[in-house]
């Protein structure tokens, strides 16, 4: 897509937004990102309004605002589902989790958790199965259930150097 017309307007702004997250842009990449979900809308992109909505979910949780982002995680995961996309289902369900986590409610999270985990197994998809056991981690720190904690966060590691994938890049916002 070009980026002079909106359909490239708008992944244009959901890549520079996750470009000013990093940076610790994050009042700048929310903007960018809102207004990547309004082109989305008024095209009728469905998908791009789903991967947007997930993001959306993402910078309200490394913000800390569980609520929002439990809200833009279940706006996701009802597109994922509606388009029978198992991984995005997984990847919202997954964020979900750990909102629930933080808010008072990680037996719930730990639930859902090892249903994702499951999924991912079962899909043979490696990249998934570290942050679902990650989040497990986070999970069982939040139920204060360290041993179990320790254990999932050594089988992502495990995984993930198996895998080539780069552990480091996955951090706590227990």
């Amino acid at each position: 897509h070009a980026a002079g017309e909106p359909t490239g307007e708008a992944y244009a702004l959901s890549n520079l937004a996750m470009v000013d997250q990093r940076q610790g842009h994050h009042q700048q990449g929310v903007w960018r990102l809102r207004r990547a979900l309004g082109l989305f809308q008024e095209l009728g992109d469905r998908h791009g309004e789903a991967a947007t909505f997930y993001r959306l979910g993402q910078a309200a949780l490394g913000r800390g605002n569980y609520q929002e982002s439990a809200s833009q995680f279940q706006q996701a995961l009802s597109y994922y589902r509606r388009f029978g996309d198992r991984r995005g289902d997984a990847a919202a369900l997954t964020g979900l989790s750990r909102s629930d986590a933080h808010q008072g409610q990680p037996r719930w999270a730990i639930l859902r958790l090892q249903q994702v985990l499951t999924r991912y197994r079962q899909a043979g998809d490696p990249s998934g199965q570290v942050d679902a056991l990650f989040a497990l981690g986070e999970a069982c720190l939040a139920a204060d259930r360290p041993a179990a904690a320790r254990d999932h966060y050594a089988a992502a590691l495990s995984l993930a150097v198996q895998s080539g994938q780069k552990y480091r890049d996955r951090k706590s916002v227990v």
